[in-house]
């Protein structure tokens, strides 16, 4: 049923009753009522406008008269299906999308490479509407919760990162929000009160960056190696702030090495400063033995480690959290002491209670396995139809990988190119400080949220669309 709130001003000059019909006519002709939805009836509209019901019924009689509504006996009244050309600002956006913003467009894309996208056929549905059913029984869930996060979420948290990431800390060192650039946003505060910049890798995930930018910090990129950041980049910059993901790097899925692993610890010591560690899909590697976090490294509370569930369960939980070294409690705590949680109690509770029972290890492990074996499958496709043309680069883990194309068209060519055969890949150079300096440009290709025959049948297209 349609909910109707008009203004309706007694000092107008305009009877109320006219006032009404005008404004449901407007709704009607601009499209935010659509054919067969059900108006209020005019007692229910009445009482809710605190007007009389012979004034509803007036405005309601002259929307009949004109066709704008019908009335079915015992049932009431109802939208009546207009002509398009009363349509004039039909569902029209509310904001226009700046013209270099393509992220929205309305394609019908028949495959999707996105890089962060899951297998939705993967969700363990059952396994977690138990778990939401149950914490549902509980009243308290209905409070408000903790501005840190549940204490129960907080301390499943604290036994699954020491257990797979090797990180040390305590529930009380643990922030949950709603989505990493949340907590980089809060941690921003922090560091402008004795920061004015922040380093960061190039290339590097831009939703960081532009958090960063947003807060009035100046952000210096360093330069990505072959083993992870460079330290003597970051040693010459003299920041005191680094924002790294160095488990697989963003982009190009580059693993910093255990020895600049180290070296970077020995930065943070010498400088007195502050590594921001962004673990955001280290579940996901298939080579190699698995390198600890560098917040399990840490003896001396110079990292702080940021996670999220985005890419081994849900995007749409919006669940991320932060570990803050203990000697930044004190700190945190005094700036955000009037701040709300963000993120749903009924979620968090939920999703403690799945990580509790095991569930969440579980899906972890069956999504790596196929995972691995999309990979596989991606790898053998792009080495059997596009062979020397191109170079694979970050293959190692993640569930995306990049795509060196060895030739002279642009990456916004290819991405076109793509686009015509309704298949949809993504862009790196937004990603670079100077993507000028790139011999030849690099696609993203995500393979998480796709099934093997849509790897296979993309890879084969891209291949006759780009090397014809």
């Amino acid at each position: 049923m349609i909910e109707i709130t008009p203004l309706l001003e007694n000092k107008n000059g305009s009877p109320i009753y006219l006032q009404l019909y005008n404004y449901i006519k407007q709704e009607i002709e601009r499209g935010r009522y659509q054919a067969n939805e059900k108006l209020p009836s005019i007692r229910k509209l009445a009482l809710y406008l605190d007007i009389s019901q012979n004034t509803v019924e007036s405005s309601y009689q002259q929307l009949l008269a004109e066709g704008y509504i019908e009335s079915v006996p015992k049932r009431g009244f109802y939208i009546q299906q207009i002509d398009e050309e009363l349509s004039v600002v039909k569902r029209h956006k509310p904001f226009p999308l700046a013209e270099s913003d393509s992220s929205f467009e309305k394609v019908d894309y028949h495959i999707d490479f996105h890089q962060a996208s899951i297998d939705l056929a993967l969700f363990p549905i059952s396994e977690w509407k138990k778990c939401s059913n149950e914490v549902l029984h509980n009243r308290s869930i209905f409070d408000y919760g903790h501005p840190q996060g549940e204490m129960s979420l907080r301390e499943q948290l604290a036994y699954y990162l020491h257990f797979s990431r090797g990180v040390n800390c305590t529930p009380e060192q643990i922030v949950v929000g709603a989505g990493t650039q949340q907590l980089l946003g809060m941690l921003c505060l922090i560091f402008k009160q004795c920061e004015s910049s922040i380093a960061i890798e190039n290339p590097g995930y831009k939703g960081a960056k532009d958090v960063f930018l947003n807060h009035g910090l100046d952000v210096e990129p360093i330069r990505v190696e072959a083993d992870g950041i460079s330290v003597n980049e970051l040693k010459k910059s003299k920041n005191k702030i680094v924002y790294i993901t160095p488990s697989h790097q963003y982009p190009t899925g580059v693993i910093t090495s255990i020895t600049k692993r180290r070296q970077l610890l020995k930065w943070a010591i010498e400088t007195e400063g502050y590594i921001l560690e962004d673990d955001y899909d280290s579940e996901f590697r298939y080579v190699g033995r698995p390198i600890p976090s560098l917040q399990g490294l840490d003896l001396n509370e110079r990292v702080i480690y940021l996670g999220t569930f985005s890419k081994s369960f849900s995007p749409a939980l919006r669940v991320s959290y932060m570990v803050l070294p203990k000697s930044m409690l004190n700190q945190y705590k005094k700036m955000y002491a009037s701040y709300d949680q963000t993120v749903s109690k009924i979620h968090q509770e939920a999703l403690a209670l799945f990580i509790e029972r095991g569930y969440l290890t579980r899906h972890i492990r069956r999504i790596r396995k196929l995972n691995r074996q999309k990979r596989e499958v991606l790898l053998k496709a792009i080495s059997k139809y596009m062979g020397m043309n191109v170079n694979v680069v970050g293959e190692k883990s993640g569930v995306y990988i990049l795509l060196e194309i060895k030739l002279s068209e642009t990456e916004e060519t290819l991405i076109q190119l793509a686009k015509k055969a309704k298949i949809r890949v993504y862009p790196t150079s937004p990603y670079w400080t100077d993507y000028r300096s790139i011999d030849f440009p690099k696609i993203q290709l995500g393979f998480g949220g796709l099934n093997e025959v849509e790897i296979k049948e993309g890879i084969y297209l891209l291949s006759k669309i780009w090397f014809k």
